[in-house]
């Protein structure tokens, strides 16, 4: 992440571990916006599926500004 030039912008799939990295990542990045899964139809409904595919897939959503969020907590309010 040092490496990265700033500011710098994180998409990621909302997983079972997203709070965790969300939390981990938000000290660091610019913004992170989390993809709502059931918005993606892109890749929910793709034929071919793997990790480097659905990643390629959210950054392009995310550079053209067409990202689906859904809402994270803070960890805060827990």
């Amino acid at each position: 992440m040092r490496t990265l030039p700033k500011p710098w912008m994180v998409a990621m799939e909302a997983t079972i571990f997203r709070g965790w990295i969300y939390d981990y990542l938000l000290p660091h990045a610019e913004q992170i916006k989390v993809a709502h899964p059931l918005l993606l139809h892109e890749i929910a409904a793709a034929k071919k599926k793997n990790d480097q595919i659905d990643a390629s897939n959210i950054a392009d959503c995310l550079r053209c500004d067409f990202l689906p969020e859904c809402h994270i907590h803070p960890a805060a309010d827990f």
